[in-house]
């Protein structure tokens, strides 16, 4: 509730308005920026573009209820954006300061599993499980179909299921 209202305030200048839907939201932006860049300063990059250019443009949300899918959206273009320029991956060791995950063996294998994902399946795991979205708003910020949503969730987990099984001798539903 408090979204929608800071959203109609935002919509007519109401700077610190916006100024608490950024802080509303910037634990999340900040894991999927991270989750998707796997580099502090380009995920630092993204965030700012995307702060920057959802000012700009936030008279345009014609459904203020939809701001958190509105921005998260944002974000991920910012972060294919960046991608596209350097062309190419860029290597990470750890998600050591992502705040949702425990710091136990388990959950460090998982982790490291989920890195070595394509960005397409990474993005649908991390906005569904770590994020807590429904596959109806994956679909809707990445813009692809539902179905889409569905086939990228079930390639990831298979790919998670036989890299963690494999490799590791982990059993992925042990940790669910």
């Amino acid at each position: 509730m408090s979204d929608y209202n800071n959203v109609i305030r935002a919509q007519k200048g109401d700077k610190e308005a916006f100024s608490q839907l950024i802080k509303s939201h910037q634990a999340q932006l900040y894991r999927i920026s991270l989750s998707i860049l796997r580099s502090e300063v380009e995920c630092e990059d993204s965030i700012q573009e995307t702060i920057l250019k959802a000012f700009d443009s936030i008279k345009t949300l014609r459904e203020p209820d939809y701001f958190k899918t509105w921005i998260i959206r944002i974000l991920i273009n910012e972060c294919y954006a960046i991608l596209r320029k350097k062309k190419r991956v860029i290597p990470t060791d750890t998600w050591e300061d992502y705040p949702r995950v425990e710091k136990d063996y388990h959950h460090v294998e998982i982790r490291d599993a989920v890195n070595k994902l394509s960005n397409e399946l990474r993005t649908v795991i991390v906005l569904f499980y770590f994020e807590d979205l429904s596959i109806k708003e994956i679909s809707d910020i990445v813009d692809i179909p539902v179905g889409t949503v569905k086939t990228r969730l079930h390639r990831a987990k298979k790919q998670l299921e036989k890299s963690l099984s494999s490799e590791k001798g982990v059993d992925i539903h042990e940790q669910a």
